[in-house]
């Protein structure tokens, strides 16, 4: 019997050493490890694996979250690149599980969005 999956796994939309972001449709699953030794300590979750939800916009989405009764951390930039920062909010679900939203967006957007 194969271990193969049906269908065929989509390649990354990015990825880098602690970074896999795959593109599905209409979301995007990012796989991320959190390592010790470079992110910072906000950033290092020791309770284990996050699901993070990756959105084109973020304000919108912690805004419904937040009109929907959820406790989301405010926007923080969690990763650079260059010109482009990596943009995050932690929540929970009711069960106390680590969820986030993410996005990547230029130095002037992030700007804008502060404003």
């Amino acid at each position: 019997m194969s271990t193969a999956p049906a269908w065929p796994a989509p390649p990354p939309a990015y990825h880098d050493s602690d970074w896999a972001e795959f593109p599905l449709e209409g979301l995007s699953l990012a796989l991320h490890r959190a390592n010790a030794d470079t992110m910072p300590p906000l950033h290092q979750y020791p309770h284990g694996p996050t699901v993070i939800f990756v959105t084109e916009d973020i304000d919108a989405m912690r805004q419904r979250l937040l009109d929907q009764g959820v406790d989301v951390d405010a926007l923080q930039v969690v990763a650079e690149y260059g010109d482009t920062l990596g943009v995050g909010a932690d929540f929970r679900d009711p069960d106390g599980n680590l969820l986030a939203l993410f996005t990547r967006m230029t130095r002037d957007e992030w700007a804008r969005l502060q404003a």
